[in-house]
């Protein structure tokens, strides 16, 4: 990220943490769950392959990939230490295997090049200044043949929608 906006995005969710699964839920009102399952179907892994999770958060995508590809190696990232402590939280609680959490902004990842069969990301990209720029330092994770897969909540069309999401995430975001 940007050396300028890191410290304000990285303190806001280090804030939230605790509250940031319900504020998933309202703001999408509840269809963040199947938006995660529609994600992680459209994976196309197959066994001990690895999945790097950027902005990971609390861990949900990690869970509902572990759900599906039981072999897979998950590698949960995230700038948020608070975020994280939920997500190994949420991970012991299910008694998961292979799904790993590290501290790391996503623009300076702690893995080598070429090494992720697929790269995911939820509702992160939003907070992300240069986009470009964090797109080209994915792919530089991928495996030749892999996927990125983002997913990412936008502003509703409906006029009524939009006042009562932007009422709401200024109030639980800012």
């Amino acid at each position: 990220m940007d050396k300028h906006e890191l410290p304000y995005i990285q303190d806001m969710f280090q804030s939230i943490a605790h509250r940031y699964d319900l504020l998933n839920r309202t703001l999408s009102l509840r269809q963040d769950i199947m938006w995660r399952d529609k994600l992680v179907q459209a994976l196309n892994l197959n066994d001990h392959q690895m999945v790097l999770d950027v902005a990971s958060g609390t861990g949900d995508i990690a869970l509902a990939i572990r759900k599906q590809y039981s072999t897979a190696k998950i590698h949960c990232v995230d700038f948020s230490a608070n975020m994280l402590g939920l997500a190994q939280q949420k991970i012991r609680a299910a008694n998961t295997p292979f799904i790993y959490t590290v501290c790391a902004d996503a623009f300076d990842l702690p893995y080598p090049e070429t090494c992720f069969n697929a790269v995911t990301m939820s509702f992160g990209i939003r907070n992300v200044m240069n986009k470009q720029k964090l797109l080209k330092t994915l792919f530089r994770y991928i495996v030749p043949g892999g996927q990125i897969l983002i997913l990412e909540l936008t502003l509703p069309e409906l006029h009524f929608l939009q006042q009562l999401y932007l009422l709401y995430f200024k109030k639980f975001y800012q």
